[in-house]
C-alpha cells in the first residue's frame, strides 16, 4: 500500500496492511475483525474509510474511544455529538436544553455538525448518536463497527419506554405483555430520525422485551 496514510503514519504493519486489504476487497455484506490489543486497530479503522471510494462510518461503543479517534485523526475525520455536547447559543446550558427550548439559532454547532459531516469522507460517531440520528449523516459506503457486540446493549440504552395507568385498560383475557409490545411497535414507528436498520433493531429489542415479560406473574 504506496498512497500516503492518514494521521501522518509512515507505513502500516503487516497485519494491518492485511486487516485493511481483506476489508476493502471483500465481497461480503458483513466482515469481522478480531484483532488482539497493541494490532492498532484504529488506524486500521481509519485507514479502511481513508482509501475507501466512498463514504465511511466509524462507530464507537465509547465517548472515550471517539475522543482518541478525534485527537488521532482530527483531519481526516468528523466528530458528530449529541446535544448535550454543545453550548447552546440562546439558552443557558446545552444545545440539548436550546432545542428544547425551540432554539433555532442558524450558527448551532450542534446542527451544523450534519452538513459538515455530509460532505466529509469519514465520520466518527458513538452507537448512541448512530441510534437516534444516524439518517442525517448522509449515506455510507462502508460502516466499521468498534466492539461491535456491544452494538445491542449500545443502542437499547439509547430509548426508554414508560408505561402508565393506561396500560392497564385493556379489553378482557389481552395479557399485559402484548399492549407492552403494541406500545413498543408504535414507538417505533414514531421516530422520524431512526433509519430502517435501528427501526428493525428496536423491534427485535421489542419482542426481546415481550419474551421476558411473559413469564413474569399477572
Amino acid at each position: 500500500m504506496d498512497c500516503s496514510l492518514p494521521g501522518g503514519y509512515a507505513s502500516l504493519r503487516p497485519v494491518q496492511e492485511q486487516i485493511v486489504n481483506a476489508v476493502l476487497n471483500t465481497s461480503r455484506k458483513w466482515l469481522a475483525v478480531s484483532a488482539p490489543t497493541g494490532v492498532g486497530k484504529t488506524l486500521v479503522a481509519v485507514s479502511c474509510g481513508w482509501f475507501s471510494d466512498g463514504n465511511t462510518a466509524i462507530l464507537t461503543a465509547t465517548k472515550a474511544l471517539q475522543d482518541q479517534i478525534r485527537e488521532q485523526f482530527p483531519q481526516e475525520t468528523a466528530d458528530v455529538r449529541g446535544a448535550s455536547s454543545f453550548e447552546c447559543r440562546l439558552h443557558p446550558g446545552s444545545c440539548e436544553n436550546g432545542i428544547a427550548s425551540g432554539c433555532l439559532h442558524p450558527a448551532c454547532e450542534y446542527r451544523g455538525q450534519f452538513a459538515y459531516a455530509q460532505s466529509s469522507k469519514i465520520i466518527v460517531t458513538n452507537y448512541a448518536m448512530w441510534a437516534v440520528a444516524g439518517s442525517q449523516l448522509g449515506h455510507f459506503r462502508r460502516v466499521v463497527c468498534d466492539e461491535a457486540h456491544l452494538i445491542d446493549r449500545a443502542i437499547g440504552e439509547s430509548f426508554s419506554v414508560r408505561a402508565d395507568s393506561r396500560a392497564a385498560n385493556l379489553p378482557e383475557g389481552v395479557h399485559p405483555v402484548y399492549k407492552l409490545q403494541r406500545g413498543l411497535l408504535e414507538l417505533t414507528k414514531s421516530l422520524p430520525q431512526t433509519g430502517p436498520e435501528q427501526k428493525r433493531l428496536l423491534l427485535r429489542r421489542s419482542a426481546q422485551v415481550a419474551k421476558a415479560m411473559a413469564h413474569l406473574p399477572d
